[in-house]
């Protein structure tokens, strides 16, 4: 079986645009027309590079997510819980 016998199968409208590339194997598989390759070192290399950027952007949005939300609950009032008393005595 060669890289290209299933070539002839695929549409000539297809740029395989949809494509998913596993950087462990080198496969490639369309999800447009299902047409599937063995990815050059350039295309394993650009969806790591994506891969590594998308991971770092998430990493980044959850910290500042976590980093609100403690900053939120840090501003709020505190009340007091049922079993502690509370102190009316006047500050000095």
């Amino acid at each position: 079986m060669s890289w290209d016998d299933n070539y002839d199968d695929i549409p000539d409208d297809c740029l395989h645009e949809e494509a998913d590339i596993d950087i462990l194997t080198g496969r490639a598989l369309c999800h447009v027309c299902g047409h599937a390759w063995w990815a050059s070192d350039a295309e394993i290399e650009a969806q790591a590079t994506h891969e590594r950027e998308y991971a770092e952007a998430v990493e980044r949005e959850e910290l500042a997510r976590r980093t609100i939300r403690e900053n939120t609950n840090s501003n709020v009032s505190r009340t007091p819980n049922a079993d502690e008393p509370e102190t009316t005595e006047p500050q000095r």
